[in-house]
């Protein structure tokens, strides 16, 4: 099943990405090959284009941020967690105290 994204929000999920970055058009352009006129259509605040899921990876990848953001923006980040969906790790609550018993067995298996 493909996913529906309307344009306005793969071009807010498009300009958070390279604001996360910290790039432009043209470096995005140049590690994707998607043109920058692409791209700037793609982030346009009036009539923003849209983009294919494909571009909206590649775009993602070359800005360093995770696959599913574009799939599921700002939404998809705090449903995920702060940890990106993953457990979260368990340390002790102060250096060199030792993890409790049940922790022991959950890490064994």
């Amino acid at each position: 099943m493909d996913l529906l994204i309307s344009p306005p929000e793969a071009a807010r999920r498009v300009r958070a990405a390279l604001a996360y970055a910290g790039t432009s058009h043209a470096d995005i352009s140049k590690a994707t090959g998607i043109t920058a006129g692409t791209l700037r259509n793609m982030t346009s605040h009036s009539r923003p284009s849209g983009g294919s899921l494909d571009r909206l990876y590649l775009i993602a990848e070359a800005c360093g941020v995770p696959r599913w953001f574009m799939e599921h923006g700002f939404d998809g980040a705090t449903s995920r967690g702060a940890n990106g969906g993953r457990p979260e790790p368990t340390v002790p609550a102060f250096p060199g105290e030792r993890p409790s018993d049940d922790e022991d067995q959950r890490h064994a298996g």
